[in-house]
């Protein structure tokens, strides 16, 4: 969607009540919000002294959070930033009044494995959980990694990411007789559509990631 669009729904949106008088209070509630944030301990690191991110059993499943930072369209629209990634926990703050009036914010944290927030790169997050799964793959293991979030929320931008680190990384750490084996579907309603030759072409753009295609197997 053009950031028009999103723009004008934005404005019809603002029709409603509680919203419009939000953003009325945008600056008291943006106070607020910063306060809670600097409140907040520091983060702790991704990775320890040793490089090492924390280690996993083989079957524990690892929840991962990314928050993006505003897009153009929510900066120009005034919108505000409510949620907040602080390693390893996430803060969603929510502007609320009180009986009389009063701008409040009421805040909710969820504990996860990996919290990454906009100053945290593709790299970073691929570090974390793309590359144990590599290493974990070629010892023999089978894992999966479960994009989930609406539209616009930042899946593709980071899966994409992900995905060309992890080919690479497939090239350099793999054993002379491994052989490399990939399919790639999409699944939309109760349609299946084979991926595999438009997202090499698409990969397949870089000297690395041509070795890859040259050596892999359908």
């Amino acid at each position: 969607m053009e950031k028009n669009s999103r723009l004008e729904l934005i404005e019809k949106s603002r029709q409603h009540k509680k919203l419009a008088q939000i953003l009325d209070n945008r600056d008291v509630f943006e106070t607020k919000i910063n306060t809670l944030k600097q409140s907040l301990p520091a983060p702790k690191p991704f990775i320890d002294a040793n490089r090492n991110v924390p280690s996993k059993d083989v079957n524990d499943i690892s929840v991962c959070v990314r928050v993006r930072p505003l897009l153009e369209y929510e900066e120009e629209a005034k919108l505000l930033s409510t949620i907040t990634a602080n390693h390893p926990q996430v803060v969603v703050t929510e502007p609320r009044f009180s009986v009389k009036g009063i701008p409040s914010v009421d805040s909710s944290t969820f504990n996860v494995d990996f919290a990454f927030g906009p100053d945290d790169s593709t790299n970073d997050v691929y570090e974390c959980v793309g590359e144990p799964i590599v290493d974990m793959g070629l010892q023999g293991g089978v894992s999966t990694i479960f994009a989930y979030g609406q539209t616009a929320s930042g899946k593709t931008f980071t899966i994409s990411g992900i995905l060309k680190n992890l080919l690479k990384d497939l090239l350099c750490k793999k054993s002379d007789h491994l052989k490399l084996y990939l399919s790639l579907y999409e699944i939309l309603g109760n349609t299946t559509i084979d991926l595999f030759e438009k997202v090499l072409q698409l990969f397949c753009v870089n000297d690395v990631l041509k070795i890859f295609c040259d050596n892999v197997t359908r």
